[in-house]
C-alpha cells in the first residue's frame, strides 16, 4: 500500500474505534490543561498526545494488508 494514496471510506467499526479513542485523548488533554501548570513540559506532553492520536488513527484506518 502506498501511504500517499487515497484510502477507502472507514468502516463503521473503524469510525466507532476512532470516536472512542478521540474521546479518551480529549479527556487526557482537557485534564492536563486543568491540572498541569502551563509550561514547556505541558506543551510537549500535549503535542505528544496529538502525535499519539495521529498514529493511532493511522493504525485504525490503515490495517496491515492481508498476506
Amino acid at each position: 500500500m502506498n501511504p500517499f494514496e487515497y484510502n477507502e471510506k472507514p468502516t463503521e467499526q473503524m469510525l466507532s474505534d476512532l470516536t472512542r479513542f478521540r474521546e479518551l485523548f480529549r479527556g487526557l488533554h482537557d485534564t492536563a490543561q486543568l491540572i498541569v501548570p502551563n509550561s514547556r513540559e505541558r506543551s510537549l506532553a500535549l503535542t505528544k498526545l496529538e502525535e499519539a492520536s495521529h498514529w493511532l488513527n493511522r493504525a485504525i484506518t490503515h490495517p496491515p494488508e492481508q498476506q
